[in-house]
């Protein structure tokens, strides 16, 4: 069971950091190069990440953002379990906290929840305990989706701060 925790690690992970909000151009400004980080991981554009982070993190932040890394050999289709997936925002507003030369600090904040899709998500999360070892009931894996899907639907907040700089001219999210 430490295996689906981390699973549902690396979901929520994912899901504190998609937000819908757009606007302003890629780079252009701190604030506009959260805003360009955060709506590539909602429109699932995980091939874009590495140019919207700097080249100290590109390797972690990459592997955060990009639920592919972190289920990389399980054999689990990543597409099929985003589409399985709805993400909804409130509230969401970012704030510039800082800019001193080329570094910066913007705050995030807002709500979100993820509404599964049980019929798309039930036989990915029956693979995903399968890859693991586990073979569980329909009545467990019922269960299972019951407490994920009320975890997701509960909401978390947004709130927290990003690290920004300036590399190449660009604004790029670094931590």
């Amino acid at each position: 069971m430490k295996r689906i925790s981390v699973l549902i690690t690396v979901l929520i992970v994912m899901g504190v950091l998609l937000t819908a909000c757009g606007g302003g151009g890629s780079g252009a400004d701190p604030v506009s190069a959260v805003k360009s980080l955060m709506q590539a991981v909602q429109d699932k554009k995980f091939d874009t990440l590495g140019t919207l982070v700097c080249a100290a993190q590109k390797d972690a932040l990459t592997k955060t953002f990009d639920p592919s890394a972190s289920l990389a050999g399980t054999g689990i289709d990543v597409k099929a379990m985003l589409d399985a997936m709805t993400i909804s925002t409130s509230n969401v507003q970012y704030t510039q906290k800082s800019v001193s030369g080329d570094n910066a600090v913007v705050s995030i904040t807002g709500n979100m929840t993820i509404k599964l899709d049980r019929t798309k998500f039930k036989p990915i999360m029956q693979q995903i305990l399968k890859a693991q070892g586990q073979d569980v009931t329909d009545d467990q894996l019922n269960t299972f989706m019951d407490a994920a899907a009320s975890s997701f639907e509960t909401g978390q907040d947004l709130s927290q701060d990003m690290v920004v700089v300036k590399e190449n001219g660009k604004w790029v999210v670094c931590k």
